[in-house]
């Protein structure tokens, strides 16, 4: 599977071909429509960093 991150909407095409999609609180409305997953963080707070150790740690993939 696999995850793409997006705050614009030049990521639009790259979220419709991704298995996950993952947008930061700060991403423009219609990216955060076609996003699975909205962060509570934004790219000023490492959004990316901390929602892959999130999804890497849910998955059993890293303890």
């Amino acid at each position: 599977e696999t995850v793409a991150f997006g705050d614009w909407l030049n990521d639009l095409s790259m979220f419709n071909e991704a298995g996950l999609a993952i947008a930061p609180a700060n991403a423009v409305p219609e990216v955060k429509e076609k996003a699975g997953i909205i962060s509570a963080f934004s790219n000023d707070q490492d959004f990316i960093a901390i929602e892959l150790q999130r999804l890497l740690t849910e998955r059993k993939i890293i303890a």
